[in-house]
């Protein structure tokens, strides 16, 4: 069949939801009151529905059909980004709400049968859409600078006027009617053939959560960064080497292979995630911990709330790491840390600037890992959001998470489902320590970005982590130094220099979170 532009048709308060998530999610994915009728109204749970350009019409009206002051918009998708998934489409020649599954493999334009309408199962990432189409330029400006907020200023472009879309074609044998009585036996009818998706949001969301706080945990040191690298892997089997795969063990693991630690952080995480009052989260906290016969712990926790706790907070987590020394104590240590930050510093980004000479880099991994799954991606702050290319590419994340867990993929064996996408990859994040900071190197570009990192980013002179040394032989004589050959100045850097340097400079010295832009931007600037 002929190449066809395909849209999601929603209105601008859903889409804004789309921003904050940092998903194209189905009706499911909204929290409390969130969701506006849109076309997704009447359509199987776990869908989400997409037309093309001679199918407009009817979604658009639904889409404001609560509210006549609602403002449509079009979701264009790139169809070539979206692979190895089962789908239902319907066609000019079924019967109104018959669908038929379809796998989608290259793309979907690609036979003869002339859809009019699709079901792709939700979630979609955001990297999946080509442009965010209005009928008008009266919100361009704020939808753009919304969009802009959270995935970068680039991608603004993306949000363009196109009126022609949003006119009625009058072609009425193509449509499928919405918000009509009629309508109710022809959904039964879906249901029967379109399979209802039960999916789990909040889990997904949380693992968007961990792993955007995960990534800005990475500015601190090469043990940060591999934390991060396992957990973005999605490894079913996490390596039991260090103190955060109890937690890791609870997205990527199946919970009948959960031990008593990672279902208590199970318990622990939704029971906070779906608490709007913090106040209320620490009474439901305290009470389940009561029941898990942890008295110690529930004293100091309650002397924190209480606010009647003598010792100052970095005394508080001085003890409870010290007491990690006591073998008896040792399961216990990384626990009771993160549930005391909990009662200390329930706000994610003065968790993040919370600065302790005794916490190490594995401790600081953790709290990423707890709060951003306690809070979600929604709640990861913005500086963080906006790091290039992180927001799109951690949207991919959670939709590739999403559908590999709920096993949508239904002809990929066991031993490749974790390893195949059904989204195409957007380019990942950079990793400073592994792109930027060689141990050893003579190019002169980077010697100068080392040397402006030195003096405004951490403030202290470059041979605090820096070693100058030449690679040639020289002669020393009366006039100065002598060469064979042109000589070449090495750069090797003292790794854990510098990793103290940057934790205590955006840590303990630092009133706001560390942005990574400017550290992209002058890299880009100064190797071009």
């Amino acid at each position: 069949m002929s190449t066809n532009r395909w849209f999601i048709v929603t209105n601008t308060e859903n889409l804004e939801f789309f921003f904050h998530c940092g998903l194209i999610v189905d009706k499911q994915g909204f929290s409390g009151n969130a969701y506006i009728a849109d076309a997704m109204q009447n359509s199987p749970i776990g869908y989400i529905p997409c037309f093309p350009k001679t199918n407009l019409w009817d979604a658009l009206n639904a889409s404001k059909a609560e509210d006549d002051n609602l403002t449509e918009c079009l979701l264009e998708i790139d169809t070539k980004q979206i692979t190895n998934i089962f789908a239902f489409y319907r066609t000019n020649h079924l019967d109104i709400g018959k669908f038929k599954p379809f796998k989608i493999e290259k793309e979907i334009n690609g036979n003869n049968k002339a859809f009019s309408e699709l079901l792709l199962p939700a979630p979609l990432p955001l990297s999946c859409v080509k442009k965010i189409i209005l009928k008008d330029n009266n919100q361009q400006k704020s939808i753009k600078a919304k969009y802009e907020l959270f995935y970068g200023k680039n991608i603004g472009k993306s949000v363009t006027i196109e009126a022609k879309l949003f006119k009625e074609i009058k072609t009425p044998e193509n449509n499928l009617p919405f918000n009509q009585e009629s309508d109710l036996a022809e959904q039964k009818n879906i249901g029967e053939q379109v399979p209802h998706r039960k999916l789990n949001y909040q889990k997904t969301f949380s693992y968007g959560g961990a792993l955007s706080l995960l990534y800005y945990q990475t500015k601190n040191g090469r043990h940060s960064t591999e934390i991060f690298k396992k957990f973005s892997k999605n490894n079913s089997q996490p390596e039991q080497d260090d103190n955060t795969w109890k937690l890791t063990a609870l997205f990527h693991t199946e919970p009948e292979k959960w031990d008593n630690g990672t279902n208590l952080y199970n318990q622990i995480i939704r029971l906070i995630f779906d608490q709007h009052n913090t106040g209320e989260a620490r009474y439901s906290l305290l009470e389940l911990l009561k029941r898990e016969s942890q008295p110690k712990l529930v004293a100091i926790l309650e002397a924190i709330n209480d606010r009647t706790h003598q010792d100052p907070p970095d005394t508080i987590f001085k003890n409870i790491i010290q007491s990690g020394n006591d073998k008896s104590d040792l399961g216990l240590t990384k626990y009771h840390l993160l549930l005391t930050m909990f009662f200390l510093r329930d706000n994610i980004e003065t968790v993040l600037k919370y600065y302790h000479s005794n916490f190490s880099e594995e401790d600081y991994s953790l709290f990423a890992l707890f709060f951003g799954a306690i809070g979600g991606f929604i709640k990861t702050p913005e500086t963080i959001r906006c790091t290039h290319g992180l927001s799109m590419w951690i949207s991919f994340k959670m939709a590739t998470y999403m559908h590999l867990k709920t096993h949508n993929n239904l002809s990929i064996s066991d031993d490749t489902l974790h390893t195949l996408a059904p989204f195409s990859e957007p380019e990942e994040p950079i990793l400073i320590y592994d792109k930027y900071f060689k141990k050893s190197t003579t190019n002169h570009k980077l010697h100068d970005f080392y040397e402006w990192f030195s003096s405004e980013i951490i403030n202290v002179p470059d041979s605090e982590f820096i070693s100058w040394k030449q690679n040639e032989e020289y002669e020393q004589k009366k006039e100065g130094q002598f060469f064979k050959t042109r000589p070449k100045t090495k750069a090797e850097v003292n790794y854990q220099h510098l990793e103290n340097l940057i934790a205590k400079k955006t840590i303990s010295d630092s009133n706001d979170l560390f942005s990574f832009n400017s550290i992209i931007d002058s890299y880009k600037k100064m190797l071009r």
